[in-house]
């Protein structure tokens, strides 16, 4: 991961989750600090580029905008 900054100071990292593909943009929220979102999201990342929580709810949208469509 790579840290990117701004005026000198940590806001987030961008890191590779797969070679081939766009780097994960990584900023803390609220109440988390920027090495815990980072090793949160390294720690949900599996076999592919997005984290698991992300790629689930990317796949259950896209399966209801399938069903509004047909309807």
């Amino acid at each position: 991961a790579h840290v990117i900054k701004y005026k000198n100071r940590e806001i987030g990292y961008y890191l590779k989750s797969k070679k081939g593909c766009k780097p994960l943009i990584i900023a803390p929220g609220h109440k988390v600090s920027l090495k815990t979102s980072l090793w949160l999201i390294k720690d949900c990342i599996r076999k592919h580029k997005l984290p698991e929580p992300t790629r689930i709810a990317h796949l259950c949208a896209n399966k209801i905008k399938s069903l509004i469509k047909v309807s």
